[in-house]
């Protein structure tokens, strides 16, 4: 590497290991499929085959969110000047588009099973220790993704999060339908798939319409950020106003500019190494704060003076807590 040459920064998801979990979770999925389905065929349970077939389709977009991350953990490059992240947040609209049809899907069976061929017989015992072993796994694995997602906020990881603990609630439901047809009332165990089903769609679209969202530049929540932001601003002396903040989320990166006011008899240098030390210091605020741009406007009688200004995606100071400062 050259004496210029800046080494390249790790995308957060790597500082957890992010891709390691992910390929846990879909191991945990496959084996957890092939169980369920097996017993849950031939206990005759209605609910533990619907898990399964939750279970298979965890294994499905599991995969996608591991190729996605990989993808999305690429450095910036030519064509890609702020890095590859937004394919994290493509890859988990596709894990909860997909869990959105899957949970339509368990509910159709699950009525199509009830009106079709329900024999009204009990199933077997050993269907009940099946989705305890789900849950208590499910539990595990949504703790360690929840942990790594929380540490690099990154979205498709706690999109993961959110998926194993929603497996561990349906896993619950089955669990308690089974436990209730043992006891005899039969049709709990269809009414456990149906609820599975209509509890992963709720969950999924409210998902898919949060990285939405990010995908089209929102920053979820963002008010610590900004808070922290403003503080430093506060801090130094030689910042007179700021405006124009603007922050937006990339994957697990997020990306801010603002402007402010500088003095403007210093010298360009001066100005320059003003900035420099707001910028180090924001973007050392988490691990996730990535290009962090400072636009200096000049600060004369009292006033800024800014000709360039783009009005058009302009934010004014009134968007923000006020930081003018009395002329010294």
């Amino acid at each position: 590497m050259g004496e210029n040459e800046v080494a390249p920064v790790d995308y957060p998801t790597k500082q957890v290991a992010g891709r390691k979990i992910i390929l846990l979770g879909v191991l945990g999925n496959a084996f957890l499929a092939a169980l369920k389905f097996t017993v849950g065929f031939f206990a005759g349970s209605a609910a533990l085959v619907a898990d399964a077939v939750h279970s298979l389709s965890d294994v499905f977009h599991t995969f996608i969110t591991f190729l996605f991350l990989k993808i999305a953990e690429k450095p910036a490059d030519d064509e890609h000047s702020l890095g590859h992240g937004n394919a994290e947040t493509l890859g988990a609209m596709i894990v909860c588009s997909v869990m959105t049809v899957a949970g339509v899907f368990i509910i159709i069976e699950a009525l199509r099973y009830y009106f079709e061929d329900f024999s009204g017989r009990k199933p077997d015992i050993a269907a009940v220790f099946v989705a305890a072993i789900a849950v208590l796994t499910k539990v595990i694995l949504s703790l360690l993704t929840k942990r790594a997602g929380g540490k690099a906020k990154s979205p498709i990881l706690r999109a993961a999060a959110v998926d194993h603990w929603q497996d561990a609630l349906a896993s619950s439901i089955v669990l308690l339908a089974l436990v209730g047809s043992e006891l005899g009332v039969v049709w709990l165990d269809v009414l456990g798939a149906v609820l599975i089903g209509l509890f992963i769609a709720i969950k999924s679209l409210f998902m898919l319409k949060q990285n939405t969202s990010i995908l089209l530049g929102a920053v979820p929540n963002k008010a610590e950020l900004v808070e922290q932001i403003t503080r430093i601003l506060r801090e130094e002396k030689a910042v007179k106003e700021f405006h124009n903040l603007k922050l937006w989320q990339t994957g697990s990166w997020i990306h801010l500019t603002l402007d402010v006011a500088i003095d403007g008899e210093m010298t360009v240098r001066q100005a320059h190494n003003i900035v420099g030390e707001l910028a180090k210091k924001i973007s050392v605020l988490n691990a996730n704060v990535g290009d962090v741009q400072i636009h200096t406007d000049p600060w004369v009688q009292g006033r800024i003076e800014d000709i360039t200004d783009n009005q058009k995606f302009h934010i004014p100071s009134g968007k923000f807590p006020p930081i003018i400062r009395e002329e010294e």
